[in-house]
């Protein structure tokens, strides 16, 4: 399968003033990040608050100018773009903010925010294929043709989150870049997006970067997952094997902390063996705040608020020395191997005493 989006020790980072008692004067909001997305896969990226999720999504598609790095789109190297070059590419790169109603102009009718990228792109002959066009456009998000004359204030959250979505559809892109598309909806509303989006993907063949925190949205939508943590890629997997087989041990609370109904059976946790193992799920929850941006910790940025870090003795290694982000073959699983940025699973038992 082609990659359609390839992504190469990716930065962003915002240079501040002078500050006192920091080690930085830069917030790294992502640091190296390499990614890979297939044609017509999704790629759910999640992570705690802050993490440089949406930073990240909003680089690839040059709505935020990356520091370094490069970012490629069906072969074609978006950061060397400028001008009617940078505006051609818009075609192919959508992207569905998170807030429905500040992504969406309030003094525009949903035909003239229908009509504007056609325009732009001059994907319409004449005025009537441009009409044919936008009533095509709102039944696939499932909205009446009646709506085309309505201001967003007009609709709820879960019908303006429709808009934005027919709005990015209307130049026919490859790749759309989903910032949290569901988070200020209710649960019932979710439910019906993310169906939406799943079935505008198999009609349309999209690729999807899929912003989220909520886990179960991810599992549901994307056939790879890249968990992020203080601007870093820590683990990459399909998403069945690491739903099933979580390496890092900061995916390992993620996925401890995702809600679960009183009677559902014990999770299970991978010991430093690699072994399965049972746990009670109150031992995985994270404790504190991540670190701040401007001054992260040395070595592995996780080992603070690592539980395994503290059960093999604290070795000097994780506070030393940054892990890289290597494969490492599950046996259990069928699909490629998984990357792990951690000492810990990459050496095991055999890391030396702390220092």
């Amino acid at each position: 399968m082609s990659q359609l989006v390839e992504i190469d020790h990716l930065c962003k980072h915002y240079p501040l003033g002078k500050r006192l008692f920091h080690r930085s004067d830069v917030v790294r909001a992502v640091e190296d990040v390499t990614l890979r997305i297939s044609a017509g896969q999704n790629l759910g990226l999640v992570g705690e608050s802050g993490c440089g999720k949406s930073t990240l999504g909003r680089a690839v598609l040059r709505l935020t100018e990356p520091t370094s790095g490069q970012i490629r789109l069906d072969g074609v190297d978006v950061t060397a773009l400028t001008g009617r070059e940078l505006v051609a590419f818009r075609r192919h790169a959508q992207m569905i903010f998170q807030d429905p109603y500040g992504s969406l102009n309030p003094r525009m009718t949903v035909r003239q925010t229908l009509t504007e990228p056609l325009r732009i792109h001059g994907l319409c002959k004449d005025h009537v294929a441009e009409q044919q066009r936008i009533v095509e456009l709102v039944g696939q998000v499932g909205l009446p043709e009646a709506s085309l004359d309505r201001y967003p204030h007009e609709f709820s959250g879960g019908q303006r989150q429709r808009i934005v979505i027919a709005r990015a559809l209307a130049v026919d892109p490859k790749l759309v870049v989903a910032d949290e598309p569901v988070s200020a909806l209710d649960v019932s509303i979710q439910a019906q997006i993310v169906n939406l989006l799943r079935d505008v993907q198999e009609k349309k063949g999209l690729t999807y970067l899929f912003i989220s925190h909520d886990l179960k949205v991810v599992q549901h939508l994307c056939d790879q997952v890249a968990v992020m943590y203080l601007g870093r890629i820590v683990e990459q997997a399909a998403t069945k094997t690491l739903f099933d087989r979580p390496l890092h041990p900061y995916t390992q609370a993620l996925i401890a902390a995702i809600p679960r109904p009183p009677d559902a059976p014990s999770l299970a946790d991978v010991s430093l063996s690699g072994t399965m193992t049972h746990y009670r799920p109150r031992a995985l929850l994270l404790g504190g705040d991540p670190p701040s941006l401007l001054s992260p910790p040395t070595g592995c940025a996780f080992h603070p608020r690592c539980r395994r870090y503290e059960e093999a003795g604290r070795p000097a290694v994780c506070r030393s020395e940054r892990p890289p982000l290597v494969q490492i073959s599950v046996a259990s699983a069928a699909s490629a191997p998984s990357l792990v940025a951690c000492h810990l699973q990459t050496h095991g038992q055999n890391l030396g005493q702390p220092g």
